[in-house]
């Protein structure tokens, strides 16, 4: 007898559990279940070109779809990392448009620059990561 009173109880909460699942995806009045989903899924496609880029790395940056709009908001170290983080979300299907709100970090106030996303030095020229004077060693052949 108890067994099913249990029963009842968890097949109760796991239908007000799903419930709310599905409520929640229509809070915006303006957008549809399947517009949220899609907009989810878009965000999804955008972060994981960013993540997946091979030149440049993008984890303060905030990825945000509504309606096929995708907005970048956060911060990069240069212009150029900044252009190719927009030019990323352009090419992902579903993308309508893009909001491009990212900022250029500001400068390290001990080394004097921000760090390069390709060598982890700081504009200054001082390693970030042993403290130590960077210098270029180039070869010739």
């Amino acid at each position: 007898m108890e067994l099913k009173i249990k029963q009842r109880l968890l097949g109760a909460a796991m239908i007000a559990a799903l419930a709310a699942g599905i409520a929640s995806c229509a809070k915006d009045p303006y957008r549809s279940s399947g517009r949220v989903m899609d907009d989810r899924s878009t965000t999804g496609r955008v972060k994981s070109a960013l993540n997946k880029n091979p030149v440049y790395k993008f984890p303060s940056v905030e990825v945000t779809t509504y309606n096929g709009v995708v907005q970048l908001s956060g911060f990069v170290h240069r212009d150029e990392q900044k252009a190719v983080a927009a030019d990323l979300a352009h090419g992902i299907e579903g993308v309508r448009d893009v909001i491009n709100n990212i900022s250029i970090a500001p400068q390290d106030p001990i080394y004097g620059g921000t760090v390069d996303p390709k060598t982890g030095v700081h504009g200054s020229g001082r390693n970030a990561s042993t403290n130590q004077t960077y210098r270029s060693t180039t070869t010739t052949q």
